[in-house]
């Protein structure tokens, strides 16, 4: 995607229908851009995956609320 002169990723996609945008690296273009200031580059062809050391999980329960149900 290009965002203003800036070339980046669709990191996520908020409620509101705006868009996270980010480099690959991970550094933040915009937090909240809307669609009508983006501009489709190149359309994904393979999925990008990160492998972490730590693992996060999401069945066990904290304070009673159980980050499963999320």
């Amino acid at each position: 995607m290009r965002y203003k002169n800036q070339v980046g990723i669709i990191y996520g996609l908020r409620s509101s229908g705006y868009f996270d945008i980010r480099t690959l690296n991970g550094e933040k273009i915009h937090s909240s851009a809307k669609y009508q200031d983006l501009k489709v580059i190149e359309r994904a062809k393979t999925l990008i995956l990160e492998r972490r050391n730590q693992r996060t999980f999401l069945h066990l329960k904290e304070d009673e609320i159980s980050c499963a149900g999320l």
